[in-house]
C-alpha cells in the first residue's frame, strides 16, 4: 500500500484511508479496556466513512468505464461488512466474541482492499488524466465528511439514493457520536477524580491478659469453698419431709382475687392486629422492591438496551420500565457504555 508522493487524487485517497485502516486495527488488537473502545469507535468510523464515500464517488465511476460486475462484488463486500460492524458495536470490547469477529472482519476488509488495489485502480488510473483524477480526490474527501459515521446495514445502497440520503444521516450519527464522546469524558474525568479507597488497618485480636494473682487467689478459695459445703452431711429425710409439708399448708391464694388482676391487667390497651394488618397492607410496594437496581446489568440486557436507545423510539423512562430500572440507573449505564438517549423534549 505505498502512497505516492508526486500528487494527492482519488488513488491516493484511498491508498492513504486504507493504511490508516490497519493501522487502527493494530491499535485495537493491541490496547484493552478504554483504550481499546476509544480504538474501535475510531476504526468504525473510518470504515463507514470510507465505504460511504466509495458508494457513492467510486462506484458510479467504474460503472461508467465498464467495470459493473467488479462493483457489484466490492458492494456485497462492504454490506457484509457493516453487518458485521453492526454486530460488534453491540458486544462489549472484553467479550471473547468480539476478538474473534474482530480478527473475522480484519481479514475481509484487508482482501476487499488487496481486491479494490489490483481490480479497480488500474481500470481508473488508465482511463482518467491527472486533472480528473485530483478533482475526484476532493469529491472523495467532501463524501467522507458528510457520510455517516454508524452501520446502517439495512440502510440503502444505491449511489444515487445514498448521495441524498447520506448527509441527512451523518448529520444524525455526527450528533449521536458527539454525545458518546462527552459522555465517554465525563465518565473517564470521574475516575480520574474518584479518590483512592484507603485500605483500613486489619484490627488484631486483643491478647488475652494473664491472670493476675488476686484472681488466681478468688478461684482457688471458691474451689476449697464449694469442697467444704460438699462434705457437709446432708439433712435427714424426715426433716426435709416436714419442711416440704410445712410448705405446702400455707395457704393458697384466692381464684377470684387471681382473677381479677388477670382482668385488670388484660383491660390495658393494645394495639389491635388486624388495625396493623391493615396499615400494613395499604403501604404500597416501594420502587426499589419491583426493580432490580442492585442486580448488575448482564451483557444481553446491556446490548437490548443500546439498541432501543438507538432506535429513538422509547423514551429513558419507558425503556427503564421495560426492564425494570430506574431512570437513574439507565442514564448511569448510559454514560458508562458510552451510549446516548433520546432527548425529553422529543
Amino acid at each position: 500500500m505505498a502512497i505516492p508522493e508526486a500528487r494527492a487524487d482519488l488513488i491516493d485517497e484511498i491508498l492513504k484511508d486504507h493504511a490508516a485502516i490497519q493501522a487502527l486495527f493494530a491499535r485495537v488488537e493491541s490496547t484493552s479496556g478504554q483504550g481499546k473502545e476509544e480504538a474501535f469507535t475510531a476504526l468504525r468510523r473510518k470504515l463507514i466513512t470510507h465505504e460511504n464515500a466509495e458508494q457513492t464517488v467510486v462506484h458510479p465511476l467504474l460503472e461508467r468505464l465498464g467495470g459493473k460486475s467488479v462493483m457489484d462484488e466490492r458492494l456485497a463486500e462492504e454490506r457484509k461488512g457493516e453487518q458485521v460492524l453492526a454486530q460488534l458495536s453491540d458486544l462489549r470490547v472484553d467479550d471473547p466474541l468480539f476478538e474473534t469477529m474482530l480478527l473475522q472482519l480484519k481479514e475481509d476488509v484487508v482482501r476487499h482492499a488487496s481486491a479494490e488495489e489490483s481490480e479497480e485502480h488500474p481500470r481508473i488510473a488508465a482511463a482518467l488524466d491527472m486533472n480528473r483524477l485530483a478533482q475526484l480526490g476532493n469529491d472523495f474527501r467532501a463524501a467522507e465528511s458528510l457520510a455517516p459515521t454508524r452501520p446502517h446495514p439495512r440502510g440503502p445502497s444505491s449511489p444515487a439514493v445514498k448521495m441524498i440520503s447520506g448527509p441527512v444521516v451523518g448529520i444524525v450519527d455526527r450528533a449521536r457520536d458527539a454525545a458518546e464522546d462527552a459522555g465517554r469524558k465525563q465518565a473517564s474525568r470521574k475516575r480520574a477524580t474518584r479518590p483512592a479507597p484507603q485500605k483500613s488497618a486489619a484490627r488484631r485480636p486483643a491478647a488475652r491478659k494473664a491472670p493476675t494473682r488476686a484472681a488466681s487467689v478468688t478461684k482457688t478459695s471458691v474451689r476449697r469453698t464449694a469442697n467444704k459445703t460438699s462434705t457437709r452431711p446432708t439433712a435427714r429425710k424426715s426433716t426435709v419431709r416436714r419442711a416440704a409439708k410445712k410448705i405446702s399448708t400455707r395457704p393458697a391464694a384466692k381464684k377470684t382475687s387471681v382473677r381479677r388482676a388477670a382482668k385488670k391487667t388484660s383491660t390495658r390497651p393494645a394495639v389491635r392486629k388486624t388495625a396493623a394488618r391493615r396499615s400494613a397492607a395499604r403501604k404500597p410496594a416501594t420502587r426499589r422492591s419491583r426493580t432490580k437496581q442492585g442486580s448488575p446489568y448482564t451483557r444481553a440486557e446491556i446490548a437490548q438496551i443500546k439498541r432501543e436507545a438507538r432506535d429513538r423510539n422509547l423514551s429513558t423512562a419507558q425503556i427503564a420500565r421495560r426492564h425494570g430500572r430506574t431512570v437513574g440507573g439507565i442514564r448511569s449505564l448510559a454514560a458508562k457504555e458510552g451510549f446516548s438517549l433520546r432527548p425529553k423534549n422529543r
